[in-house]
């Protein structure tokens, strides 16, 4: 892969490569990896807190690559990049003591995991992505929604999580 591209001609020349098979999967997951770390960096969501707007351009980055791994049918690439983009996130605010979205790669590592059918992994992602929207100051969160709708969690422990926070 070429240095480079831009990431824009970078994904897309990844997703020709998908799309004409020509590319295996672990090569697919290196590069990606390689993508992210040269394109979406972690230090690009260190304006998060401060509602700046870098941030936002790496979290759609993120959510493109999710998706062109759903589209290449590689669900185990992307549960590894997308964690790997949560613990880094998870690093950063224990190190520096400002907020995160730590909420955008669990909701997508509940989305996968429901889609390869394994409800217990898809309902832990679920609530640690309601428990980070919570902790943001979101108690009305779709992932707890989600957690809810699809996994049966209960209303009385939903305004619990939320109870909890308001006492922090």
């Amino acid at each position: 892969m070429n240095a480079q591209l831009s990431f824009d001609d970078s994904l897309a020349d990844l997703r020709r490569r998908v799309q004409e098979r020509s590319i295996l999967p672990l090569d697919l997951g290196r590069e990606l990896q390689q993508v992210a770390d040269r394109h979406m960096p972690i230090t690009c969501f260190s304006d998060y807190h401060s509602g700046g707007s870098e941030w936002k351009i790496a979290h759609d980055r993120y959510n493109q690559v999710a998706h062109l791994l759903f589209q290449a049918h590689e669900p185990h690439l992307a549960h590894l990049i997308l964690q790997n983009w949560w613990m880094a996130l998870g690093i950063e605010q224990q190190r520096t003591k400002h907020r995160y979205p730590l909420a955008a790669p669990t909701f997508w590592l509940a989305q996968i995991f429901a889609w390869v059918g394994d409800p217990g992994l898809a309902f832990r992602w679920a609530l640690l992505t309601a428990i980070h929207d919570i902790q943001s100051g979101l108690s009305d969160s779709p992932a707890l929604q989600m957690a809810q709708a699809t996994f049966g969690f209960g209303a009385l422990a939903a305004r619990k999580l939320v109870q909890l926070q308001k006492r922090r």
